[in-house]
């Protein structure tokens, strides 16, 4: 009987509107089909230890205010580049910490893999709740955005490791908070206070962080070929904190000294300042530092020097040591790279013959489409789009490959061919 009940307290309701109402307990292997979907969480989940919840692709979870889903097994949600898997909120009025998030419960063998996924508006969407080992918990091509926290890891020393990768982390307060043993690769981090607090044990590669009112980082951890722009300051300065090859630019304030004592091992090397609008440099407190490694589009010293807050300034500060003899251009933002958010919006259907539709998770505030032919000549254009729908017209266009172009404030939001066919 004791068993019976387990199995009816995770049975799905089929409403007449083809949603499947889910709560409760997950003791056996479990699927959710496209199938059955959109699936509406109206009371807490748990995935008890040793067994899998699988999402398939297509299918949208929608979560009551204030549900968590809890994992304790294994969280399996991998969608496809045409079909991806949404977590989102079920509240007519979304926003930040409409529902509590995933929980997961490690240290009972809780982990979590998603890979072409979508999830907003929890205040925690991935909470990591205590030490274990291996890894708990990996990211890939999706889009996290409009969450409280992204990711809240486990406060004293693990052993466990997180992967982030080719993911959009768009418009968070914080978006992962006490990181260790952390691998982010070929990452885009857009929009909140800051994206990484915490330990030095991390890596990131191949990112790009902007729009953060503090910094986008206040924590050490290696970083090689990332670009740091459009922030009040590009980077704070902290122990075991290592630059490579890396971009800070167009930003408040460039580097910023910001640890009250001198910020032990330490490295910078072949990272370019550019066009900073206060200071390339900051510094807030008095220890001198060497910082060298550093190199500048500006190649007059006197400039150079004038864009450098230190004791020459202010007799409180040390003094920053430089050369202005080491000179760096700005790699090309390019397509790729400029590119806000490469997985957020879908085009359906492509090829079309009469009309397509855009579908972007973020919202469009004033942006542009154009459609451009192959001699690169615009043949349409739609101005001051706002919202998430973009319905394009073929009106009198010609059958053909085109490449469409979705801009906002002179960045890329997507693009990408788009193909016109006749019926």
């Amino acid at each position: 009987m004791k068993k019976l009940l387990h199995i009816l307290i995770i049975i799905l309701s089929i409403t007449a509107y083809g949603q499947t109402n889910v709560s409760g307990g997950i003791f056996s292997n479990t699927t959710w089909t496209k199938a059955n979907s959109p699936y509406i969480v109206t009371g807490d989940i748990a995935v008890y230890p040793g067994k899998t919840l699988t999402v398939e692709p297509g299918v949208i979870v929608k979560v009551n205010d204030d549900r968590r889903i809890i994992i304790r097994g294994a969280l399996i949600a991998r969608g496809t580049v045409n079909d991806s898997i949404q977590f989102i909120s079920n509240s007519s009025t979304p926003a930040k910490s409409k529902w509590v998030g995933f929980q997961i419960e490690n240290n009972l063998g809780g982990r979590a893999k998603v890979e072409y996924f979508k999830g907003s508006h929890a205040y925690i969407l991935f909470k990591i709740t205590a030490n274990s080992t291996g890894e708990v918990l990996n990211i890939s091509h999706s889009s996290i955005i409009n969450n409280y926290y992204a990711i809240y890891g486990y406060e004293s020393m693990t052993s466990f490791t997180v992967s982030l990768t080719n993911t959009l982390f768009y418009d968070h307060f914080r978006v992962y908070t006490h990181c260790k043993n952390l691998n982010i690769d070929s990452c885009i981090f857009k929009k909140g206070a800051e994206a990484i607090h915490g330990d030095s044990n991390f890596t990131v590669n191949n990112s790009e962080f902007s729009e953060f009112t503090s910094s986008p980082t206040r924590t050490g951890g290696t970083y090689t070929n990332c670009k740091f722009y459009h922030n009040t300051n590009g980077l704070y300065l902290f122990p075991q904190q290592h630059l490579i090859n890396c971009e800070i630019f167009n930003n408040t304030n460039g580097i910023v000294l910001y640890y009250d004592t001198f910020p032990e091992n330490f490295s910078i090397s072949n990272t370019c300042l550019s066009n900073n609008t206060s200071y390339d440099i900051k510094h807030m407190y008095n220890y001198n530092i060497d910082l060298s490694g550093v190199s500048w589009t500006e190649t007059d010293p006197s400039v150079i020097a004038n864009k450098i807050y230190d004791a020459y300034d202010d007799i409180n500060m040390g003094i920053v040591n430089f050369s202005a003899s080491n000179n760096c251009t700005l790699s090309p933002m390019g397509i790729t790279d400029n590119i806000k958010n490469p997985t957020a919006i879908k085009i359906f259907p492509n090829p079309f013959s009469t009309q397509t539709t855009l579908q972007s998770d973020i919202y469009l505030n004033n942006a542009t489409l154009s459609l451009y032919n192959s001699f690169g000549q615009s043949v349409k254009q739609i101005k001051n789009i706002s919202g998430y729908t973009v319905t394009l017209q073929r009106d009198d266009i010609p059958s053909s490959v085109y490449i469409l172009h979705l801009n906002d404030n002179n960045e890329i939001y997507l693009s990408t061919k788009l193909i016109i066919t006749d019926k």
